[in-house]
């Protein structure tokens, strides 16, 4: 499953990278950027979304002739990086690198410091980062909704994250 997800995230980003390298010249506004752009990652440096985003901004660097720099805003599981963006000057010049849980699912669970939809804009999708469920072989479920039932079944022996947390999850 390894190499399978690393294949698709790879045919991603070059697929990303071919998009912005065949832009046309005039595409390509000649006033952005007249400065060094910061590409704000809310997670630590070394992890895989840093990774990506270090990878992405120096091609961005290479297509635009102008500086992508990573800064890394580590803190509230990216909720920092996004607030970040969100009240830096509307030119172009601050991006952030979001993720899911970021820009959809905290939104819905509470009140970050941003308005997803009115104070950040979608650009690009990068890439996808499939996830998986595993569990201990001698827990005796073999899919997801047998899973599900044995938790249900074993709620006071089984101790669960509180369903309002943002990484809600049970562990047996």
């Amino acid at each position: 499953m390894t190499g399978l997800c690393m294949r698709v995230t790879r045919r991603s980003l070059l697929a990303s990278f071919a998009a912005l390298a065949a832009m046309p010249a005039a595409a390509q506004a000649p006033s952005w950027p007249q400065k060094p752009v910061k590409l704000l990652v809310g997670f630590g440096a070394g992890g895989n979304i840093d990774n990506v985003a270090r990878l992405t901004a120096a091609r961005l660097s290479e297509v635009f002739g102008q500086q992508f720099l990573v800064e890394n805003r580590v803190g509230a599981n990216g909720t920092l990086a996004a607030d970040a963006v969100a009240k830096a000057p509307p030119d172009g010049h601050t991006l952030f690198w979001a993720g899911t849980g970021t820009v959809s699912i905290f939104p819905a669970m509470g009140k970050p410091p941003y308005d997803t939809v009115k104070d950040l804009a979608p650009v690009s999708m990068i890439g996808t980062n499939p996830q998986v469920l595993i569990v201990n072989p001698k827990l005796p479920v073999t899919n997801v909704l047998e899973f599900v039932a044995y938790v249900k079944a074993q709620r006071r022996s089984c101790p669960m994250a509180a369903a309002a947390a943002p990484a809600a999850s049970a562990i047996c």
